[in-house]
């Protein structure tokens, strides 16, 4: 109901605040990789990709083992893209997917927009501290 619904998008917003945090502590992009996939497997996403134009930095990609999970039968693939800015310039993409329901659409847009905007602002903190 929407009591869960509620739930795990305060759930999304305290995994996007742990993951800015956490992203102080990373000490290159595949810790920042391993970091962003944990977060957002927790909430159930199923993949994320990020598409820069940043040097070293071009495509940074994370799809679980279990990629189509065994109790969605009747969900779609859905994908959330949000720009990714450095500054007022765009310099790529994030991606994120996942496996939805029909009448979870809405639901999975809130979670995607929560979770998209703690990435981009983990990649920036990752950015500066690595460039």
């Amino acid at each position: 109901g929407s009591a869960d619904k509620r739930r795990s998008v305060q759930l999304a917003l305290l995994h996007g605040k742990v993951l800015v945090l956490e992203a102080e502590n990373c000490r290159d992009w595949n810790d920042f990789l391993k970091l962003t996939a944990e977060k957002l497997d927790k909430l159930g996403f199923h993949s994320f990709k990020v598409v820069t134009r940043v040097q070293g930095v071009e495509n940074l990609e994370w799809m679980p083992s279990h990629a189509r999970p065994w109790n969605v039968e009747s969900a779609e693939w859905m994908k959330h893209v949000r720009l990714l800015r450095i500054g007022h310039e765009v310099v790529g993409e994030i991606r994120l997917c996942s496996y939805v329901e029909e009448d979870l659409f809405d639901h999975f847009d809130r979670m995607a927009d929560v979770m998209g905007e703690a990435v981009e602002e983990a990649f920036r903190i990752c950015h500066r501290k690595f460039n």
